[in-house]
Formats: structure tokens, sequence, C-alpha cells
């Protein structure tokens, strides 16, 4: 047997080294293991990429010992990894920096002091609208179906786009859905796009799930990043909100993945490895067909509002008796014509002064 090994360094022009798998191991070893071994004369940590028994035409080194018996990348998670690697053209030690911690492939281990803030005060879930109500009914009866007995293509259901204006209730439908899979002890992830609007996301949902949520983002601490990953691995946290790179946690039962305000730039990754989160979600979705992904925007991209145009619910009212407000567009050269150089038109400064003499914002 022998095991094509996958590190988080570069090791030339190849993306794995293959070594023999000793007869000791043979029975004990798995794709995703971590495993130390001899890597230019020195002891190195590799975690196994491939079994098989393809033998190589060189010389092979066997594996010194398996490390961990959990895996720590599922069947899915390297398969998913090796598209990402493909399809961006990234190199592989880049992407599997993705999903998982430096300090956790090199088989450290951490005592971070983290104090965990208390569950915010219960809220009860608010009572749906009947434009709520029935966007939720569509998403939980949608079953996903590949193809048909006569082998014609069938518009997969298990992805929608919930075009909402702005305070027409998208974030409690997030709610319903969450509080239904989580309730069948599944995972569930809600992506905002910005680190700013984290906090009040992780707020609104634990206070009314009464839950501690994961949370991930690009500023989290070495030790907060070990931890939160094992809470996640370990199923001890099923709820994780976060940035785009939370999409890479380490799932082993994700079956709802929700991606509010959609449209944002900041879902693209613009280094290496680059990658667009909706491309990565949609391709969970195609290696586990039971998983939902639900898209949320007022303003949805051009590209997803055709790709999903026949999948989108819409929310054309706002809650309760809040009225949109009134736009007036202003043509900018005729305020040039007026000697106005500002960028605020003459009626953008009278409203706005106006709006502070009453002592509004």
């Amino acid at each position: 047997m022998y095991a094509d090994i996958a590190f988080q360094q570069k090791i030339g022009d190849q993306e794995t080294l293959c070594y023999k798998v000793p007869k000791t191991l043979e029975t004990s070893i798995k794709e995703g293991q971590l495993v130390n071994l001899t890597l230019r004369r020195r002891t190195a940590t590799g975690l196994i990429w491939r079994l098989h028994d393809e033998k190589p035409s060189f010389k092979t080194v066997d594996i010194k010992e398996i490390t961990n018996e959990t895996p720590l990348l599922t069947p899915d998670q390297i398969k998913l990894a090796n598209w990402i690697s493909e399809y961006y053209f990234a190199p592989l030690f880049k992407v599997l920096k993705l999903f998982v911690p430096a300090k956790i492939f090199k088989g450290k281990t951490m005592k971070p002091r983290i104090k965990e803030k208390p569950i915010p005060e219960k809220l009860n879930l608010k009572n749906l609208t009947i434009a709520q109500k029935n966007a939720l009914d569509t998403i939980e009866s949608a079953e996903h179906k590949s193809s048909s007995k006569t082998g014609a293509k069938v518009t997969p259901s298990n992805k929608f786009l919930i075009h909402g204006i702005t305070g027409s209730g998208k974030t409690e439908i997030y709610l319903h859905l969450a509080k239904k899979h989580l309730d069948n002890n599944e995972q569930v992830l809600i992506l905002v796009p910005e680190i700013s609007l984290t906090p009040q996301t992780v707020e609104y949902f634990e206070s009314r799930l009464q839950i501690q949520a994961a949370v991930i983002h690009s500023k989290l601490s070495e030790g907060e990043k070990y931890k939160t990953w094992l809470d996640i691995k370990t199923r001890e946290k099923n709820l994780v909100i976060g940035s785009r790179s939370s999409i890479f946690s380490p799932f082993t039962n994700l079956s709802l993945i929700i991606m509010d305000e959609e449209h944002e730039f900041s879902y693209k990754q613009d280094q290496s490895p680059r990658y667009e989160t909706h491309k990565v979600a949609e391709q969970i979705l195609e290696l586990q067909p039971k998983t939902k992904l639900i898209l949320g925007s007022a303003t949805p991209s051009i590209e997803t509002a055709f790709t999903y145009q026949d999948r989108t619910l819409t929310l054309e009212n706002r809650i309760g008796n809040a009225k949109l407000p009134q736009v007036k567009t202003v043509d900018m050269r005729e305020e040039f014509k007026k000697r106005n150089k500002s960028i605020f038109s003459d009626a953008l400064q009278s409203k706005m002064q106006t709006t502070l003499d009453d002592g509004k914002q």
C-alpha cells in the first residue's frame, strides 16, 4: 500500500509526495490522517491525501507513524480541496492551509485563554408574515433531485435566492431555518460579508436560539482559531457564524449554508488561493446534495439573479407599517451649470440641513 502525502509547505513542483505504508499500519491508516515521516532527512508532518496500490517507479520511504486516529479531513473535504486547487490554479499546500490551522497540522496542542461570552438574554422568535412563511415552506419542502428516470436533467432544489427589500424580514427566515436544522442536531453555517457585521449577527442568533455559536473571522488569534476549529470538529458547537473563510470549517454534518448580503465583493478572496465563496458553496452541494444553500440580498448580483431566476423567493414589503423612503434623482450636470462644484447637490444639502436642524440623523 502506498500513500500520497500533502504538506502545508512547498515541496518542489509536485503537489504531493508518495510514501510506502508499512504492513503494521495498513489496517489503521485512513485518508485525512496526520502522519510523521522523513522529508529531506528531517522528521516532518504530512496528511494522507490518497491511499492506493500503484507502485511508483522510484524507491519509496516508509511512513513512520500515525499521529492522530481521527482524520482531520473527510473524503468530501479532500475532494473539495482538490477542486479548489484545480479550478483556481492554486497550489495544494496553500489550499490545505484554508482547511486546517497550522498548529493543528503540526500536531501541537494549545490551551488558549478564551473567555466565552455568556449567551444573551433570551428573545423569542417573531411570528412570520404570510410572505415569509411561504418562502420558508418552499425551502423546507424542497427535495434535491439531480436527475429523472428518463435521464433528463432536473433543476436542483437545494439552493434558493431570497430577494427581499431592506426590512422585509430575510433574517427571520434564516433564523427559523437554522432552528429546524439545529434541533435535528445538524450543523448550520451563517456567512456574513464583513467582520463588523459578525457581533450583531452572533447576538441575534444566540439570543433567539439560546446556543453558543462558533465565530470565525480573519482577526482571530492562533489560539482562538485552534479552539474554534476543534469545537466544530468535535461537534461541541453546531452553529457557525463567520466571514468567507468559515466555509472551510471541519464540518461533519453540515445541512444548511446561509449567505447573507450575497452581492458583497468581500465574498471573493483576492489573494492566493483566490476563490469565490458562492462557487465553493455550490461545489459543497455537488458533493453533499442533502445540504441546502440559501443566498439573501436586497440587491442580488446580476450573475446570482440570472442563475437563480427559477429559484428566487421574493419579499416585496417591509415588516409592519414601515414604508420605503421616497427617492429623488438629481442630475449633477445641472448642478455644474449652476456653478455648484460640491459633491452634494443643492437639494441634498437643503434636506440634510433640515434633518440636522430637526435633531435627526
